[in-house]
């Protein structure tokens, strides 16, 4: 009772005194509770409009399953989207909807909202219904770490910053999986743009990808905004052998990514599918 006292306090301070704050980033560790009393602890990471979170005992088993993603609207500041096993209570399949408002009050930043489930099955099972997250100040994530609690969460990191190790690491899990090629390209051009994207709904898809067994770009977070890989396409003959490693599914399985090759006039489009089984992989050569 207390929980749902605090939240409609929130809601009073969000509607009548104007404390909700626009265009604020949501990056950062959120927790809290559903009003069932399960507690819940995510890391949201907020790019451009996305917002994608993971479970902190995901991170921490080194996982980066996705389980909620939304569009923040800076205008309102809402955060609508969807979730998945937000709770204990919850399923490993529960999909549920979303809508929460990103509000301050007394200097602290609040996620408030509701749940309710994509079908009846699901509610049976799920945690549903409002909830508050409160977000972490960067004093207690600094104590959190100086405790050792890692987070081991890294998005896009720049391939120059990789360890041996952690080179090593990505080698062993693109050799473990089978690599499915899903397309040859010839081109007449010396030299290709790649442009990656998330294909479909954008639901949190993570990727490493391999330029004949070179990581070039390592736990890449598809979005609906293209990234750029540019590669020369040199006249003897050596072909590039892109493979696209899955590291994780995303909110919905499997791992899918909208690839297009642009090689002067000409445009080719693959859309590639990875899992934790398989790589995905694309044959770019020049033709003579």
């Amino acid at each position: 009772m207390q929980f749902i006292h605090k939240i409609a306090a929130l809601i009073f301070a969000t509607v009548f005194l104007g404390t909700t704050a626009i265009g604020q980033l949501l990056s950062g560790t959120w927790e809290g509770a559903v009003n069932s009393g399960a507690y819940l602890k995510l890391h949201i990471v907020h790019t451009g409009d996305t917002c994608f979170g993971f479970r902190h005992d995901d991170i921490i088993k080194g996982k980066n399953k996705v389980v909620l993603f939304g569009l923040y609207n800076s205008a309102t500041g809402m955060l609508n989207g969807r979730a998945a096993k937000l709770g204990d209570l919850s399923g490993e399949d529960d999909i549920y909807n979303f809508s929460l408002s990103y509000t301050i009050n007394n200097s602290e930043e609040y996620l408030i909202g509701n749940t309710a489930p994509e079908s009846m099955d699901a509610g049976l099972l799920s945690i549903r219904g409002m909830f508050m997250l409160l977000k972490k100040s960067m004093t207690e994530e600094k104590n959190e770490k100086e405790k050792k609690t890692k987070d081991t969460l890294v998005v896009h990191q720049p391939v120059a910053s990789l360890t041996e190790a952690e080179k090593d690491t990505a080698v062993i899990k693109k050799l473990s999986r089978h690599t499915a090629i899903q397309k040859t390209i010839s081109v007449k051009a010396d030299a290709v743009k790649i442009l990656l994207k998330d294909d479909g709904e954008v639901d949190g898809d993570i990727i490493t990808v391999f330029d004949n067994g070179k990581i070039i770009v390592h736990k890449l977070l598809l979005t609906a905004t293209p990234y750029e890989i540019n590669l020369d396409l040199p006249p003897d003959g050596k072909r590039h052998l892109i493979e696209i490693v899955a590291e994780n599914e995303g909110l919905v399985p499997p791992n899918t990514a909208y690839v297009l090759v642009i090689a002067g006039e000409e445009r080719v489009e693959v859309k590639t599918s990875a899992d934790r089984l398989s790589n995905a992989a694309v044959i770019i050569q020049r033709e003579e």
